[in-house]
């Protein structure tokens, strides 16, 4: 679940620093969303991995002995999460 949050806040930041006279980068951008989030609904890790770049990485803050924390993964905890099963979690 925190991961479809963080790639919402991902997306949405994209859309809205996106310039009007950009639409066909805005086109092309929500192309790769709808294709992100049909793999992630179907469970398809190829399609996910397809539309990830190679060097993504997931990043997160956290909050420990009142300092800011971040945290970062490699994609492949995020694909693994795709391909597992509500069931499995």
């Amino acid at each position: 679940m925190k991961f479809l949050l963080l790639a919402s806040f991902v997306i949405s930041s994209l859309l809205a620093n996106a310039a009007p006279s950009d639409s066909n980068k805005i086109v092309e951008i929500e192309v790769v969303i709808h294709q992100l989030f049909e793999a992630i609904r179907t469970r398809d890790t190829t399609l996910a991995k397809s539309v990830l770049h190679g060097d993504a990485r997931l990043m997160s803050t956290y909050e420990a002995a009142c300092k800011h924390k971040i945290l970062t993964e490699e994609i492949e905890g995020f694909l693994s999460a795709i391909g597992t099963s509500m069931d499995e979690l």
